[in-house]
């Protein structure tokens, strides 16, 4: 058994996997937002980025989402190249590059991209994008292929207490996909030795209402109507209100994997 093949079966198994698909909605894009927003996102984990990139280089943001990544290093480099399969997330990236024209957008999942397209970059970033790749050996030789310098991974350490919580008490136990080191072992049994700096990151839940935080994980967990009394309770009972917001407030870590290819 390969560190890969333990991957396929956290991703087959993932509680996330077998749940409600928000990500095609409008509604979850604004509240993904939000998310980002309250936690400060991407934050030390940008600057650990940007420190490795000059006015002439490129990027390749792999899972761009609305830009947490692409929009600031778009100023601070000569282009950006975004692959993000969610048209919505991709609309959201596009209100915000104002008078950016050095972002390139691509709706596309990474699986389905043509490297001659995208081209070889000075840097690959694939922050929190990996977690639903079942054939992650593939996708990460074909990052690596594109990239001319570095390669940047970034997941999640450990599993997040409130996401326990709420699968345990309506579905079942909760089973995280994988984490930063599992890729890290595939890329060790490729013939790669990465680097690994763990930080400490914000992971907090944050919702405008109960209207939508009931809304947001009936459609998660996929539940039946006649379930939401019981769901509102429980969210009723688990988030605290502040500034006209609910909030579960969680801090985490996170795992940045950086991969120097030698020249």
């Amino acid at each position: 058994m390969t560190w890969a093949d333990e991957w396929r079966k956290l991703v087959l198994g993932s509680s996330l996997r077998k749940g409600g698909d928000p990500f095609t909605s409008r509604e979850f894009v604004e509240w993904y937002d939000r998310q980002l927003e309250h936690n400060g996102y991407p934050g030390i984990l940008l600057d650990k980025v940007r420190s490795h990139l000059n006015k002439g280089s490129t990027v390749l943001d792999i899972g761009a989402g609305t830009g947490a990544f692409a929009i600031p290093l778009a100023q601070l480099v000569k282009e950006v190249m975004v692959v993000e399969p969610s048209p919505q997330m991709l609309a959201r990236l596009g209100s915000k590059m104002n008078n950016l024209t050095n972002i390139h957008l691509i709706n596309q999942r990474w699986e389905d991209v043509n490297i001659e397209e995208v081209g070889i970059h000075d840097m690959i970033i694939a922050a929190h994008s990996l977690y639903d790749i079942i054939d992650i050996e593939t996708i990460l030789k074909k990052m690596i292929s594109a990239a001319k310098k570095h390669l940047y991974i970034i997941m999640g350490v450990g599993r997040s207490d409130f996401y326990a919580d709420i699968w345990q008490h309506f579905k079942e136990e909760y089973h995280p996909p994988p984490s930063f080191i599992y890729a890290y072992n595939v890329l060790y049994e490729m013939g790669i030795l990465a680097d690994v700096e763990i930080v400490q990151t914000p992971r907090s839940q944050v919702y405008s209402g109960i209207g939508q935080a009931v809304k947001h994980w009936t459609a998660r967990l996929d539940l039946p109507s006649e379930k939401e009394d019981q769901l509102r309770a429980f969210l009723r009972n688990r988030l605290k209100e502040r500034e006209g917001l609910l909030y579960f407030e969680e801090k985490g870590q996170t795992a940045i994997i950086r991969y120097e290819k030698k020249c």
